[in-house]
């Protein structure tokens, strides 16, 4: 063996390796984000899942995980949509959620889409993709009553939204709000107290490592 046929053979051994050794770690990350989202720690899932995404960000199926992991969490609903947007542009019948090897979402992505976008308000969207889901499902899916549901849901919130009333909502400021979530406020009997849940930062930063991993945010406060 020449030489040159040497370090040809150790370099396609070594490209080899590293092709084995990448592989194995997307298969590791794949496995464990699936073990954090069926677990109900979403915020951990999604961290593994957009790392994943910008090695590949054509892979529908991690778009669609993600999107779904995001929907699950609900702190923020509009980070989903991208994902399943781009879900929905690489479905195919045939899916195995546990096989990392797969690079296609299900049908399911679109009914997702359609929910996120009904939470969204943007009910013309949220229809028209509940339709292209009960078009394309089969006809016992599980999540074809749900969609029919929803569309009756949708119905009703375009019916009811052409009644507005126009209110002013204004942003009390420091110390009851901050950029943390705030919610739940109860009024004192006095009408000079406010008791409210808050998951904001504590000025002495106590709480600055206890996070919830569920939707990644701090744990709540009264």
């Amino acid at each position: 063996m020449t030489s040159i046929t040497r370090k040809l053979c150790l370099l396609g051994a070594g490209l080899f390796l590293a092709s084995t050794l990448q592989a194995q770690t997307f298969k590791q990350e794949f496995t464990e984000a699936n073990i954090l989202n069926d677990d109900g720690l979403y915020s951990l899932a999604i961290r593994i899942y957009e790392r994943m995404l910008k090695d590949d960000p054509n892979n529908a199926n991690l778009h669609y995980k993600a999107g779904r992991a995001h929907l699950s969490m609900g702190v923020d609903k509009a980070k989903a949509l991208p994902h399943l947007i781009d879900a929905v542009a690489g479905i195919e019948n045939f899916y195995d959620p546990f096989d990392p090897s797969i690079e296609t979402a299900p049908v399911e992505a679109l009914y997702y889409l359609a929910h996120n976008y009904h939470l969204l308000y943007e009910l013309d969207s949220a229809n028209k993709y509940f339709d292209v889901f009960l078009s394309r499902a089969s006809k016992r899916h599980y999540l074809k009553p749900e969609a029919l549901r929803a569309k009756e849901m949708v119905a009703n919130a375009r019916e009811l939204m052409q009644d507005t009333l126009n209110v002013r909502i204004v942003n009390l400021g420091k110390p009851i709000n901050t950029q943390y979530s705030e919610y739940s406020p109860i009024i004192g009997f006095d009408e000079n107290s406010i008791f409210f849940t808050s998951r904001r930062r504590r000025q002495d930063d106590s709480n600055l490592g206890d996070i919830d991993v569920t939707t990644g945010l701090h744990y709540e406060d009264i």
